[in-house]
């Protein structure tokens, strides 16, 4: 049992589109940290079936870390809801501190927010990104921005092309070391 062996697990997770972003933009341009801002940063371009890919193994990675997490007790946090604005980081950061026992204390940063909130700031090619995004069957990945005013397909609805979000679970298929493999056969 991880919590008699007195340890306090802490899944962090984030939207998946704005992961893959991040990381295809951080790739891209060397940088993963500033402490300037997003004013300073520039678009990139990505090629569409890279991050298309990347968006997919993302998807796949929440999902059997979601698994497997399922059966152990652990805090949740999420960057998008509990990290990303300063106005919310001391709120989670005294979540963690009670979670794990320890005295609250205040916590600050000199790091600041790099992504803007518009994705076509970010990537020069966000339109074209996000309709082979959306070919791929991924279009529920998109941010919530997106979606909205567009005709989404549902899960229950089999369409060409589209790939029904299935949770991991030990029944998903076979797990194959180091990665995760999800099955092939339409789920």
């Amino acid at each position: 049992d991880v919590d008699a062996a007195g340890f306090k697990l802490i899944h962090l997770t984030r939207d998946t589109f704005w992961q893959a972003m991040s990381l295809s933009r951080s790739h891209a341009k060397r940088q993963y940290h500033s402490s300037k801002g997003a004013e300073h940063s520039e678009a990139v371009r990505l090629p569409t079936d890279w991050f298309v890919k990347r968006l997919e193994w993302n998807d796949m990675l929440l999902r059997y870390e979601e698994a497997c997490m399922e059966s152990l007790p652990h805090l949740r946090l999420s960057y998008d809801s509990d990290l990303q604005s300063a106005e919310r980081q001391q709120a989670t950061a005294s979540r963690v501190f009670e979670f794990i026992g320890v005295s609250d204390a205040p916590v600050s940063t000199k790091l600041t927010k790099i992504l803007p909130a518009d994705p076509r700031a970010v990537l020069a090619n966000y339109d074209e990104l996000a309709e082979a995004v959306r070919t791929a069957g991924l279009g529920h990945l998109l941010p919530a921005e997106e979606r909205h005013g567009k005709i989404m397909w549902r899960l229950d609805m089999p369409a060409a092309g589209y790939r029904k979000r299935a949770p991991f679970s030990s029944q998903s298929g076979p797990l194959c070391a180091p990665c995760p493999c999800i099955r092939r056969d339409g789920v």
